[in-house]
């Protein structure tokens, strides 16, 4: 009698071990899926801002061509497709600028050389990992494009001092205006290389970051 209660304890505790064990395996599956789901979203997000950042520079870039082509013209008529084109621009930037800080979708257009088909459209998504009042992108970059703007109405006043200093035939007449006109160049530059700068150093933060998480799945 003795001998079968202890052989029913054993396979009562046997049991017991196998269905905590069972349990604490489970456990740990979840508990380890939960970590790595939010390190891979994490890792997800990040890749997303980084997209937003390169998107960002591109459109920079493509906007200082813009103005060059505006700047290096010498007829009025030339010059509103390009300032119409160059509005969108700051606008499409602003607005991916505003994603970073509250979050949200960027639709990006992705021209292509294929025959039938001109363009792809790709939907990036981004949400802020914290809440902050304003991010590094909103206080740097967006009075840079404002400033833009400003600029741009100037241009027009610029092409016709151009056209004006051509006419005159004394340099000493025309040293006002040849001022004006250097100041204006002299500007562009470097206001398009502080704003690159800025960009880039988006970028910079975002491979940053995804090392750190990449690193973090490693070593879960």
């Amino acid at each position: 009698m003795f001998a079968k209660n202890s052989v029913l304890n054993s396979l009562l505790i046997l049991i017991t071990v196998f269905i905590l064990g069972y349990i604490s395996v489970i456990s740990i599956h979840f508990t380890f899926a939960n970590i790595i789901e939010n390190l891979d979203e994490k890792i997800k997000n990040e890749q997303a801002r980084y997209k937003i950042g390169e998107y960002i520079l591109s459109e920079i870039d493509n906007v200082e061509k813009q103005y060059y082509q505006m700047a290096m013209a010498f007829n009025t008529r030339q010059l509103p497709p390009l300032k119409t084109e160059i509005i969108k621009k700051i606008k499409d930037i602003n607005k991916a600028i505003d994603i970073l800080e509250y979050g949200g979708t960027l639709t990006k257009h992705i021209e292509l050389n294929i025959v039938g088909v001109h363009e792809c459209v790709e939907h990036i998504t981004f949400t802020p990992t914290k809440q902050e009042e304003y991010t590094f992108e909103s206080i740097d970059l967006k009075p840079k494009l404002d400033h833009l703007l400003k600029k741009l109405e100037e241009i027009k006043d610029i092409i016709k001092l151009k056209i004006k200093i051509q006419k005159i035939d004394s340099f000493e007449q025309g040293e006002k205006e040849r001022f004006k006109v250097k100041l204006f160049y002299k500007e562009l530059p470097s206001l398009f290389i502080r704003m690159q700068e800025n960009a880039n150093r988006l970028l910079y933060d975002s491979k940053k970051a995804l090392k750190i998480h990449q690193n973090l799945i490693k070593q879960e």
